[in-house]
């Protein structure tokens, strides 16, 4: 593939992606404008394009049957039938199974440690006048986990058939970090979503996005067959009601933000939402940081950490901090990658919108609650509770915590045979830099970073780690930095991109953010074009000289001439186009005589793709031998093995 027809798939691939975007905007918009002039109707109609999901799947299953039926009558009727009809029967038995199969979805259990009303009865009295008060069903199920988050799920009991309960999700984290009247607004805007039927219709949606994603799964298991009977459909079906839907939970939203208002007052409302904005940062630096960081000295999770979280938690931010936080956030504008409305519509809607000044507002916001909600709701019994999640916490993650403890005695390890070497090469100096900063942390391996970046000016790994400290401490010469590694090794692109998007996202500087974006559109198009083209290889590809040294080469021959059958064996490289990665392909022509087998070539290219040859590489046996062999004899040291010479 030339490297113009490849520039061209890139393209076409970009501005099809371009295409969609700006089709699904469209789409939302026009949604958005008959959902408000006829909300009852357009709910009808969601509801109708639905089913018409589900009637599609429902016919094609009723035409299957029809042919079993079929085969069926004519094999026992009149006594007709062969093996083709029997394989027929069978495949589209499969096809059926899998259909069937993926109409019933069940919706399991959230995260989360379950607390009953016995556990925590006034937290189950708060939450039962919630729910009344915004006019929905009381919770089957409070549960609480260790995230800094609220969810509410309506869950069908009975699959298709309805019979729905209601589960509420709260994060401790979130209950130590908020006054009791803004957990309650929190904790009313996900009830929002319960009343007038939010839930029910989220948990339908739910299920028909399930149902196409379990068919999918489904027709995978039977080797892909049936496929093309729903390819078409799904193609046009999915974007509409994608679109049809978001707009549906966007309103919920706002819907829920109305109940949270109603509940809590819109004041304190906003500021739950104000809060929400600066917390994570807070959570992860004075509680979840230390406690992962023990990973290092002890194989096991510490014993009774929880018990400190209140503590951790619940002390000044600065305010500067939460100023800068807060600013960021208000000036995300709402796009169409999340139904979730920006933080500034949402306080719009409110008429909460801040018109003053930040720093007063943050400041007002820096102090931790006098009491905070989890002491107010579980009372005497927070430490109880806090010890049951802990060790539900502890339970899910113990045996990946010894698998990462035992990663960092090998680091330590490694680290400390590379502290001790007195003349390093490159690849020691770089990787010592590197294991500081993983081990030891920033501030050890800046010097080291900096050292290695100024001698090996070719070294992509310390100016990808060096620009990570200097960009999370604000430092613009840390953009330079990034940009280089990047270039440096495409590897480092795609975390180095989030990186700068977070930093630019920070400093408000959206338009960065969004050429960002462009890169990642068109290197995911690369992507798409190289892994296409590595899946396969015609006769008309250009194949270079492999540039393997003589040792390497005779480490490959070694292994091939041990395979039964082999005959000649060629290597050469390749380009792939949009990445310009390289691959190595291996033409191997086995000895038919010596071969068994009507699939031959294919038992062949398998047992030599088995290998271990330590390289990026392709393995294919020609069915055409004679082309094949006229091109790669025209490439200079591709033949490696030539069992007649």
């Amino acid at each position: 593939m030339s490297s113009i027809s490849s520039q061209a798939q890139v393209q076409k691939e970009v501005e099809e992606h371009k295409r969609m975007e700006a089709w699904f905007k469209a789409r939302v918009q026009h949604y958005e404008v008959i959902a408000k002039e006829n909300p009852a109707g357009y709910r009808l109609r969601v509801r109708l394009f639905g089913w018409l999901g589900y009637s599609y799947i429902l016919f094609i299953l009723l035409i299957l049957l029809a042919v079993i039926g079929l085969i069926v009558y004519c094999m026992i009727a009149l006594k007709e039938g062969n093996t083709v009809m029997l394989k027929l029967a069978f495949f589209a038995g499969l096809i059926a199974v899998a259909i069937a199969r993926s109409l019933w979805v069940k919706m399991g259990d959230p995260e989360g440690t379950q607390i009953s009303r016995q556990e925590a009865p006034t937290l189950w009295r708060e939450v039962d006048a919630i729910a009344h008060a915004v006019g929905a069903a009381g919770p089957s199920q409070i549960r609480i986990d260790t995230e800094l988050n609220a969810a509410a799920y309506q869950r069908a009991r009975l699959g298709i058939f309805g019979f729905y309960e209601n589960i509420l999700l709260l994060g401790m984290p979130l209950l130590l970090s908020m006054t009791p009247d803004e957990a309650r607004s929190v904790i009313a805007h996900e009830y929002g979503h319960f009343g007038g039927q939010h839930g029910k219709f989220g948990a339908w949606a739910y299920r028909v996005n399930q149902t196409w994603s379990q068919l999918g799964r489904n027709l995978n298991a039977t080797g892909g067959r049936g496929a093309f009977l729903f390819i078409g459909f799904v193609k046009w079906f999915n974007p509409r009601f994608a679109a049809l839907t978001f707009v549906l939970r966007r309103a919920h939203e706002y819907d829920a933000d109305a109940a949270a208002g109603k509940v809590a007052g819109f004041p304190t409302a906003a500021r739950a939402l104000m809060r929400l904005s600066y917390l994570y940062n807070h959570i992860q630096d004075s509680f979840w940081k230390p406690y992962y960081d023990r990973v290092q000295t002890t194989p096991v999770p510490p014993a009774n950490a929880f018990a400190g979280m209140p503590t951790a938690i619940n002390v000044v931010t600065p305010s500067p901090h939460i100023q800068e936080k807060l600013s960021a956030r208000l000036r995300e504008p709402t796009d169409y990658d999340d139904t979730h409305p920006s933080l500034t519509d949402r306080l719009k809607a409110m008429g909460q919108l801040p018109t003053g000044n930040l720093a007063e507002i943050a400041e007002s916001l820096s102090a931790p609650p006098a009491k905070s909600a989890a002491e107010e709701f579980f009372g005497p019994q927070l430490p109880v509770i806090l010890k049951k999640v802990e060790d539900d916490h502890v339970a899910g993650i113990q045996e990946a915590w010894k698998r990462e403890h035992a990663k960092q005695l090998e680091r330590n390890q490694k680290l400390a045979a590379l502290d001790a070497v007195e003349n390093p090469t490159e690849a020691q100096e770089v990787n010592r830099a590197v294991l500081t900063y993983s081990v030891r942390g920033s501030e050890a391996a800046e010097p080291l970073l900096r050292a290695a970046m100024e001698k090996y000016p070719h070294d992509a790994a310390s100016r990808f780690y060096l620009a990570d400290i200097l960009l999370d401490r604000e430092d613009e010469t840390g953009v330079t930095l990034m940009n280089e590694a990047m270039k440096l090794d495409r590897d480092c692109a795609g975390e180095g991109r989030k990186i700068l998007a977070g930093y630019y996202y920070r400093k408000g500087q959206t338009e960065h953010v969004e050429a960002l974006r462009e890169e990642a559109l068109v290197s995911y198009a690369q992507s798409n074009v190289a892994e296409r083209a590595a899946a396969t290889i015609t006769i008309k590809e250009d194949l270079l000289p492999h540039d393997l040294p003589a040792e390497k080469i005779a480490e490959i021959k070694g292994k091939l001439t041990q395979v039964p059958g082999m005959n000649r064996a060629y290597l050469a490289k390749r380009i792939l186009p949009g990445t310009g990665e390289v691959v190595y392909w291996f033409f191997v022509f086995p000895k038919r005589k010596l071969v068994e087998g009507t699939n031959f070539r294919a038992e062949f290219q398998h047992q030599v793709a088995q290998l271990p040859f330590g390289l990026k590489a392709r393995i294919y046996a020609p069915d055409q031998e004679k082309p094949w062999q006229k091109k790669l004899e025209r490439v200079p040291g591709s033949k490696i093995v030539d069992m007649k010479a």
